[in-house]
């Protein structure tokens, strides 16, 4: 597609903005697309250009944009003067939705982003256990803060044995001693997980793991693997954290947690959250959650936690997708792209596939199956940046990362998702 003015702009705002935008996962190559507005399932840019948007918001996106019920919730907030800092009744109607239809939400309190809500978590169940380390998961992405962003997408030649990765940066400008009280295990290993648990639980405060890992596509958990975590964690006195900031509402109302039955010690919660709005919730066990009551000994700060604007999107949100006719939907949509996708790499005899669930998905290029970080990254790169950026020049936006979770959102019709096939027929 033609972008004649989007290249001109970029041109000029690359030479104040470091890389032309304000999150480099937004760049693509030779520049990144820049939007004039969205509306329901579609996207249009600068230069007149209709999209049909599978990137929604990297997973923020769960109703559509402009939702007409959020944008009124919105704009009625806007009348009362109210912008952050302060506590309403509008923020307590927010919590004691998420106390009602999430299963671990004892207690609740907001923050601004992903990253934010899991370094608040880190620091709850650090102070509450009088612990430092923290096990996360290989492929796993929990924010950008020091303990976490380690061992996301590292190369497969660097990353060490399978079963006792590697802790590697995925980024410079982190200090060299802050992976000291990160431990990395593989995803959907019980095995090794209850060893290293075994092995660390007088030094370590939790495991947190994404319940489905979407930051290396969309890898599901084993049957019964969630369930081990849950006992493995209790028996060794590890609190089990279950990073839901993709998962959070998508897969049920209750996110992965009431999906697959197992509830953690503590979750946190973003993105589809407010339907794009930047609001984020640590949410568990009231046993825990109160280390951060004040005076009590965590601190938990930010100017910006609960900002009006965005806890009356949240409760807009919540309300139009807490009885559950959402997800399924999504989740019908979802089986129904990876069917028909399976079908045409099959027609096509390509060694591709595709795994999503809860309106999020990956196509991997290889007929391996999918269990684990190591298993996704030998998924054919070349092939799938081609792919996507095929669907780019079909009128499909996505990102074309080969480890991205792209997806869809309640206003993606049934028309949609053929459209969406046709073009991933071509794209192919």
């Amino acid at each position: 597609m033609d972008r004649p003015k989007t290249k001109e702009l970029y041109d000029q705002v690359s030479q104040i903005v470091p890389g032309g935008i304000h999150s480099n996962i937004r760049f693509m190559v030779p520049y990144p697309y820049i939007f004039e507005r969205g509306k329901g399932s579609k996207l249009f840019d600068i230069d007149g250009n209709e999209y049909l948007d599978t990137v929604v918001n990297y997973g923020a996106l769960i109703l559509g944009h402009g939702d007409p019920i959020v944008t009124e919730a919105v704009r009625k907030e806007l009348d009362s003067g109210l912008t952050c800092g302060v506590e309403s009744e509008t923020s307590i109607k927010l919590a004691q939705r998420m106390n009602e239809i999430i299963p671990c939400a004892e207690m609740v309190k907001f923050s601004l982003s992903g990253t934010e809500a899991v370094a608040h978590a880190l620091t709850i169940v650090r102070g509450y256990t009088k612990k430092d380390k923290i096990i996360k998961i290989e492929g796993g992405y929990n924010g950008w803060s020091d303990t976490v962003i380690v061992s996301l997408h590292p190369e497969l030649r660097k990353a060490g044995p399978k079963n006792a990765p590697k802790k590697i940066y995925e980024t410079q400008g982190i200090p060299k001693n802050a992976k000291q009280n990160t431990i990395v295990i593989p995803f959907n290993n019980a095995e090794v997980a209850e060893k290293v648990i075994k092995r660390n639980k007088k030094k370590a405060a939790a495991l947190i793991v994404e319940p489905v890992v979407f930051n290396s596509g969309a890898i599901m958990p084993n049957p019964g693997y969630l369930k081990q975590l849950r006992e493995i964690t209790e028996k060794n006195d590890i609190v089990l954290i279950f990073d839901e900031v993709i998962t959070g509402f998508r897969l049920a109302p209750g996110g992965a947690q009431e999906y697959y039955g197992v509830t953690p010690d503590v979750a946190t919660f973003a993105k589809s959250m407010a339907n794009g709005y930047p609001i984020s919730a640590v949410a568990g066990k009231k046993e825990i959650m109160q280390v951060c009551t004040p005076g009590k000994g965590v601190m938990y700060g930010g100017v910006y936690n609960g900002s009006q604007v965005c806890v009356a999107a949240s409760v807009a949100t919540l309300d139009q997708i807490r009885k559950g006719d959402v997800q399924k939907r999504m989740n019908e949509s979802t089986a129904y792209l990876c069917k028909r996708f399976q079908d045409i790499a099959d027609d096509h005899k390509l060694k591709a596939q595709l795994i999503g669930l809860g309106g999020q998905f990956c196509v991997y290029f290889t007929d391996q199956e999918i269990v684990d970080y190591r298993s996704a990254a030998q998924s054919d790169k070349a092939q799938s940046q081609k792919f996507h950026r095929n669907l780019l020049e079909n009128g499909v936006y996505t990102y074309d990362g080969y480890l991205f979770h792209n997806g869809i959102c309640a206003a993606h019709s049934k028309e949609d998702l053929d459209a969406i096939l046709t073009a991933m027929e071509k794209s192919l």
